[in-house]
């Protein structure tokens, strides 16, 4: 349960100076008639907040510091908005009004609190709350008092959308083993179940007719965007893409929706139509903000501390080999992805007791000043099983594909159980500054199934490599026709990871798939091309 505390405002807080006049608050204001609403799409990028106007220009920064600032999400009234922070180093939520006019409204050192909603009369903020695997979702009054819980279940509750009613919260839930949609009364009862199916359905977020429900899934594979209508039914994909997509949000007359794909921000029709990049970012929010006219060009502080970011670079795939493994023909490849950042990648995981089979990961940033900043929920460790080398593994760090290069559709993906990030190979060191002696040299708890904590990580200029077979480092083309493929490794495929960039997070390579001796023998493979910093390898 979330304690009640008094609304208070953080000490040394490093606030960056919004646009001039981008935030009005209208109090005690004479020329209120000279603010108007204007349609805005806020987001998150590399732990700052900005704003952009959905044709793309008018771009702002609205904070600079040395914290990780996301979720951002615009009050109704458009004077507000709502975010996570860990700038007193656990996220919470905070509100930004104007100026440096920021006040922290919860605060729940040990747990997590994310993905404010705010109701459609501005009046309060839904929200979750917890530690990471039972997060349970509340309700405060917009200037944090009245807290109280709302929904509760073992597992996690969280990601809350507010109806434009006001009367029902849709979230998502994995109570029942996969993520679904639910919709709970804001009144109070027992909430009901709007989708079942054995894949991960989250982030749902209502039309502002409230009429439909559009949602992210992975039942199809990857994850994209979905829109069904309230109850349940005439369900619509909108999105077909290799990169995830994520955190739908809809325009203010529901005539287009704002999704990110890939660390940036897209746009596209309501019907998934006319899909267009708009700039770099995660977390967007389409609200329309009061504004003063004109807007003034905003003059950022300088910053006074540096996020010491990785960056991992992904080499493409290589030496390939066939194999015939308990019956099936699989297609083996070496993978390699170096760290070229300004720091360390590093990832703690942890568990509260051994009952719990998983750890939830949080990644560790260090900054310039010396300090540390966490970044919760940036992935699951899992303990593998294995002759050779049982220990913890960080799931999907990295994924490969096979894909048709005709038309990019995915024909198969890897199984690999996992990775262990460690410093064995310094391959990158004359591509960074900074290089030293290896810091992770762990082994991920080889052995420890009783751990409830773990780190791992890749230093700057170190390269987490894997030679083809070892441990699922292949995939399964038993079924798979002649023709020509490509094949795409991508380095923090989700992007949950913070990194300086995401440009150079996949490689790939064309080849050519033959079975000369038939079906039941193994079949040639041809590299025809390799595609450094690209997925689509395409030929010349």
């Amino acid at each position: 349960m979330v304690r009640s505390e008094s609304v208070q405002r953080p000490a040394g807080f490093l606030v960056a100076t919004m646009l001039a006049g981008l935030l009005v608050t209208g109090v005690g204001r004479s020329d209120e008639s000279a603010t108007r609403q204007r349609e805005r799409i806020v987001f998150a990028n590399r732990g700052e907040l900005f704003a952009v106007d959905p044709n793309g220009k008018g771009l702002a920064r609205l904070t600079r510091n040395a914290a990780t600032d996301s979720h951002p999400v615009v009050s109704p009234d458009g004077r507000r908005i709502a975010f996570v922070s860990d700038r007193d180093g656990n996220d919470e939520i905070y509100v930004v009004t104007n100026g440096d006019d920021v006040t922290r409204l919860t605060s729940n050192p040990g747990r997590i609190d994310t993905t404010p909603a705010w109701s459609p009369d501005g009046k309060r903020i839904a929200w979750a709350s917890g530690l990471p695997g039972e997060l349970d979702l509340y309700v405060m009054n917009a200037d944090g008092s009245g807290k109280q819980a709302l929904v509760t279940s073992p597992g996690d509750d969280a990601e809350p959308a507010w109806s434009p009613g006001g009367k029902q919260i849709a979230f998502a839930s994995n109570r029942e083993g996969n993520y679904d949609v639910w919709i709970a009364e804001v009144t109070g009862g027992e909430p009901q179940q709007l989708t079942d199916v054995p894949a991960d359905d989250r982030e749902p977020a209502w039309s502002p007719e409230g009429t439909r429900l559009a949602f992210v899934s992975n039942r199809d594979g990857n994850e994209e965007i979905y829109a069904l209508n309230r109850s349940g039914l005439d369900l619509t994909r909108l999105t077909v893409d290799p990169a995830p997509d994520r955190h739908p949000t809809w325009a203010p007359d529901a005539g287009r929706i704002a999704f990110a794909r890939a660390n940036s921000i897209f746009l596209m029709a309501a019907d998934g139509s006319a899909q267009t990049r708009l700039t770099s970012g995660a977390d967007p929010d389409w609200g329309e903000l009061a504004v003063a006219a004109p807007v003034a060009a905003p003059v950022p502080p300088k910053p006074q501390t540096t996020k010491l970011l990785p960056d991992l670079d992904q080499r493409a795939p290589h030496g390939l080999t066939v194999s015939l493994v308990r019956g099936r023909f699989r297609l083996g490849f070496a993978s390699a992805v170096d760290n070229v950042g300004l720091g360390p990648l590093w990832v703690r995981s942890s568990r509260p007791s051994t009952l719990q089979p998983t750890m939830a990961a949080r990644q560790l940033i260090r900054l310039s000043n010396g300090k540390l900043r966490v970044v919760p929920r940036v992935g699951v460790v899992r303990y593998t099983y294995s002759a050779s080398h049982s220990h913890w593994h960080l799931l999907r760090f990295e994924s490969y594909e096979l894909r048709r290069a005709g038309d990019f559709e995915l024909v198969v993906r890897d199984s690999k159980s996992g990775f262990c990030l460690a410093d064995h190979y310094g391959h990158a060191a004359r591509r960074v500054r900074g290089f030293g002696p290896p810091i992770f040299l762990s082994n991920c708890g080889k052995g420890r199934l009783d751990l409830l904590s773990v780190d791992q990580g890749s230093s700057i200029g170190y390269t987490d490599r894997y030679p083809a077979h070892y441990h699922g480092q292949n995939v399964d083309v038993t079924g798979v026709r002649a023709g020509r493929y490509v094949l795409v490794h991508r380095a923090n495929p989700r992007g949950l990871l913070r990194e300086v960039g995401y440009a150079n997070n996949a490689a790939s390579l064309l080849l050519h798939l033959s079975w000369p001796a038939g079906r039941k023998n193994l079949p040639r493979v041809r590299v025809l091309r390799v595609c450094e910093g690209r997925d689509r390898c395409q030929p010349r």
